[in-house]
């Protein structure tokens, strides 16, 4: 009491109050004025002053009626809504997903910037529009369907197109909830574009059928199991490829419901829970195992597997190759080997290997048959290792290298020279050497008969012709022996002119008759030896 205004108005307000004093004086009321009004202590606080002027009798003012109200809390209050609504503006404005505030009916209400920025329109422009002139006709009866769910259950989730400004359309994932605003119901709509999440997704479509296209199209059956770490064991297959159903016969449906024992031959049972063991401890492995077809056909595989991680749990990738063919291949390869190394050692000749180093020195015997260790005595790890010149009598390196170079140059030698057996003994052999590649070095193949009978014959075959030529020379001389008297005697007879005398004559000249067909058959003869002889040179050669 006895206070003035000025006792309780900021002075900050002081110019204001008074203004707002004179306005009650000209106009007689003021209504709803905010000041800073001081407390006894000096600190400020918020008021609002509604003030009317009275008036006397004569209506001259008389006094003012002023009601003056605390507006701290309200305005605390009004602060906070105020910075909250700033908050969800901002919020709202900035969100990376577009917002709608329509109606029921679709009418937009209000926009965010990412929608302005999504479909190309100005705010001004969105407000003329509704939500459905916002999809193609492709989306009119899925934006309906959406609107009616929202009317029946609040809220809605659903994927749909839009169509911006200029024509050209998006793809959405929309989320709408309905809720109300000074009593009037309306709907917000959260609209995020999925381009880049449809492009993914079908990026991801495109290269799982690119992955299954290789699953499948492979050459090898593909099998894939959980691993199973309590029972140390695998699951039954989570997948198969088609060329594990075409390997096995299965259909399958059929072989998901099976484990990898049930398609494992009996014997190679135990095996494979070994290697099964193995894989979940080494994480992978490579091993054969034979297979069992729905048909009952054994098929022979080779059977590559590793563990890997797939969607959180521990998997097994086995690739199963079908090495029938590389079996068979083997098996032949092996008859092959036995029926060569039965010719080899089951030759008449001795039958050896040598190598043929790079820098030129003498080549050692690499391996050697049966025969050559019957024939000469060795035994097999003594004879490997002995060089030509260990065997051959007088063989000199200079004669090897001269016999390697004709041998290089015509590819086949023979020639023929005597081998030293280990007791010191020779025998003689006919030797034949050509080149070879063995496991991709140069080596040579030597084989030496021995020629011991041939020798023989040979000689036998000399003195025979030999005792020939001397029985024809000596027949010869004989049919010499016997003209020269005959001559003689025909010659006398002749002279004699008696009775006797041609008698004499015609027998003489019978034997003469047989001397000459001797004479004749003499010279066939000689053309017999000349022939015989060839023969026996060109034996000897």
């Amino acid at each position: 009491i006895g206070l003035t205004t000025v006792d309780f108005i900021a002075r900050e307000n002081l110019e204001f109050a008074n203004s707002q004093l004179k306005l009650v004086l000209t106009e007689g009321r003021l209504q709803n004025t905010q000041f800073m009004s001081l407390k006894r202590d000096g600190s400020k606080f918020p008021i609002e002053l509604s003030a009317s002027l009275t008036t006397d009798e004569e209506g001259n003012p008389s006094e003012i009626m002023a009601v003056i109200g605390d507006i701290e809390e309200r305005m605390i209050a009004e602060s906070a809504l105020k910075e909250s609504e700033e908050k969800f503006r901002q919020t709202f404005d900035q969100s990376n997903d577009g917002i709608f505030l329509h109606d029921l009916r679709g009418n937009i209400l209000d926009v965010n910037l990412r929608v302005k920025e999504l479909f190309g329109y100005s705010k001004s422009e969105f407000l003329q529009l509704t939500i459905m002139q916002l999809h193609p006709i492709t989306e009119q009866e899925t934006s309906k369907e959406a609107f009616e769910t929202i009317d029946e259950k609040g809220s809605v989730n659903f994927e749909t197109r839009f169509r911006r400004k200029d024509g050209s359309t998006f793809p959405a994932d929309v989320s709408s909830s309905k809720f109300e605003i000074r009593g009037i119901e309306v709907v917000q709509g959260i609209v995020r574009d999925i381009t880049d999440r449809k492009k993914a997704e079908e990026e991801l479509i495109e290269r799982e059928e690119q992955y299954r296209q290789i699953f499948n199209n492979t050459n090898d059956a593909i099998f894939l199991t959980f691993v199973d770490e309590e029972i140390n064991s695998t699951s039954p297959f989570i997948e198969v490829n088609d060329v594990a159903c075409t390997l096995l016969g299965y259909e399958r449906d059929e072989l998901l419901k099976m484990r990898s024992s049930e398609i494992t031959a009996p014997e190679d049972r135990d095996v494979l829970s070994e290697n099964i063991h193995q894989i979940i401890k080494e994480r992978v492995t490579t091993f054969e195992n034979t297979l069992i077809s729905k048909d009952g056909k054994r098929i022979p595989t080779e059977i590559s597997s590793h563990v890997f991680e797939l969607r959180g749990e521990m998997c097994v990738l086995s690739v199963s190759r079908d090495i029938t063919e590389r079996k068979n291949a083997e098996r032949e390869l092996m008859e092959s080997e036995e029926r060569y190394r039965k010719l080899f050692h089951e030759a008449n000749d001795i039958i050896a290997i040598l190598s043929i180093p790079r820098d030129g020195s003498i080549g050692n015997i690499v391996e050697a048959n049966d025969p050559a260790l019957v024939m000469t005595k060795y035994k097999r790890e003594e004879l490997i290792g002995l060089s030509l010149v260990d065997l051959v009598k007088d063989l000199t390196e200079e004669e090897i290298m001269d016999y390697f170079a004709e041998m290089m140059e015509k590819y086949i030698i023979r020639f023929e020279r005597e081998f030293i057996r280990k007791d010191g003994t020779t025998f003689p052999v006919e030797i034949t050497a050509t080149p070879f590649t063995l496991k991709e070095e140069l080596t040579m193949l030597v084989t030496a008969r021995d020629i011991t009978d041939r020798k023989r014959d040979r000689e036998l075959r000399r003195q025979a012709y030999d005792q020939i030529a001397q029985n024809i020379e000596d027949f010869a001389e004989l049919v010499d022996r016997i003209r020269n008297p005959l001559m003689g005697v025909i010659g006398y007879a002749e002279l004699s002119e008696t009775f006797h005398s041609t008698i004499i004559i015609e027998e003489a000249k019978k034997i003469e008759e047989i001397t000459q067909k001797i004479s004749d058959s003499y010279l066939e003869t000689e053309k017999v030896r000349k022939i015989l002889r060839s023969e026996i040179d060109s034996k000897e050669k």
